[in-house]
């Protein structure tokens, strides 16, 4: 099966570089094996490696904000119209998908939300540059052309079950969720859905278990369970997710994204800035705040621009100890 692709010429979405924290990017370079980068990517961004992670993979999310914070239109809430509004750069647009893409890359896996889902009717999770698919192979040593999948949903009754994603069946997709969600996807998905987990804290097999199910391609869904109160325990999952062999992800929901970083787990931002304005409610964690005596900070590692309508950084997230 041939995925879609996009060419990303290099004199379109190579960036210039204003500001770089040497210090701080050289201790994330202590703990990751700097041998491993993307060249394109150091070409047009600047040279990046990441750690593989400790107890947990390492994570990173990648967003496009408003100059006023806001992650979508209201009436049109696809993620990536932010970036592509803004008609005075189209290629600093592409330049933001260009980096979503080498994010993926680097990834093992992508985890999402069924609200992107919901958003994005036509939504491949492929690396759609043809030069980072191979180099992807060829400078990272990843086993695969493309990551894999991860939708996470509470209880499985926000997930649009007619999603194209579930009928490709060329690429691992595998759903987290509570077990009353795996009851309701087993029940309602017309028999594409399958429980075959439930993590258990402490479980000696749970890596090979894990690395089976994040390459399964057999047209039915692995769903994958851990039960935390009401709710999904995501460290639990998370911890999974690093036996099963995830040493990097790339978290493209902005609910989970801070719901990673209410666990204190989530490493990395990378934020596009683009020079419209929006207005509305539609802002990452808007009903999820943080309080004033407890709440993550960001260290900017670099910081490049596209002409003078788009600003990208690259942000280290700090957690009060």
């Amino acid at each position: 099966m041939e995925f879609p692709s996009i060419e990303f010429d290099i004199k379109k979405v190579t960036t210039n570089n204003c500001y770089i924290n040497k210090e701080l990017i050289s201790e994330i370079n202590s703990n990751s094996d700097v041998s491993k980068y993307l060249p394109k990517v150091e070409q047009t961004y600047g040279r990046v490696s990441f750690p593989d992670g400790n107890e947990y993979p390492y994570s990173f999310a990648s967003i496009a904000l408003s100059m006023d914070g806001k992650m979508a239109y209201p009436e049109r809430p696809e993620g990536p119209l932010v970036a592509i509004s803004n008609r005075l750069n189209p290629d600093g647009a592409l330049t933001d998908f260009y980096i979503l893409n080498f994010l993926r890359a680097y990834s093992d896996i992508i985890i999402q939300g069924s609200n992107t889902l919901k958003a994005e009717e036509d939504l491949w999770n492929v690396v759609f540059d043809k030069d980072l698919v191979e180099e992807r192979v060829k400078y990272l040593g990843k086993s695969t052309k493309h990551p894999g999948t991860v939708i996470v949903t509470l209880d499985g009754t926000d997930i649009p079950l007619e999603h194209q994603l579930f009928s490709q069946n060329k690429l691992p997709l595998s759903i987290f969720t509570t077990t009353r969600g795996a009851r309701f996807l087993e029940e309602q998905g017309e028999g594409k859905f399958k429980h075959v987990l439930n993590l258990v804290d402490n479980d000696p097999a749970i890596g090979n278990k894990m690395k089976e199910i994040l390459k399964d391609i057999s047209g039915v869904i692995p769903v994958i369970t851990a039960d935390k109160g009401n709710g999904t325990d995501l460290k639990l999952f998370m911890k999974s997710l690093k036996l099963g062999g995830v040493n990097q992800a790339i978290v493209e929901s902005p609910t989970i994204t801070w719901l990673l970083m209410k666990e204190k787990i989530m490493n990395e931002y990378f934020l596009t800035h683009t020079s419209v304005f929006i207005g509305g409610q539609l802002s990452p964690g808007w009903n999820m705040p943080f309080s004033f005596d407890e709440h993550p900070h960001a260290e900017i590692l670099q910081m490049n621009n596209h002409k003078s309508s788009f600003i990208y950084t690259r942000q280290a997230i700090k957690y009060d100890k």
